[in-house]
């Protein structure tokens, strides 16, 4: 699901990051941005990427002797 969601990310905000990079005039083209994103998912997928992620959670005890 995090390769997911890191894949959609990227290509939700190409358009942004193209409009940049041109600006500083990096010369990636539109192409060239798929074609690196091609590779990015199937890098995770050949080494297997994981993510280690660590989560608390705690609540708030109401004071309710008023």
């Amino acid at each position: 699901m995090a390769r997911d969601d890191i894949v959609t990310r990227m290509y939700s905000i190409k358009p942004a990051l193209m409009s940049h990079i041109n600006s500083i005039g990096i010369g990636i083209t539109s192409e060239d941005y798929d074609e690196m994103m091609k590779q990015s998912v199937d890098e995770f997928d050949e080494y297997r990427t994981y993510f280690v992620t660590f989560r608390w959670y705690g609540k708030k005890v109401r004071n309710t002797t008023k």
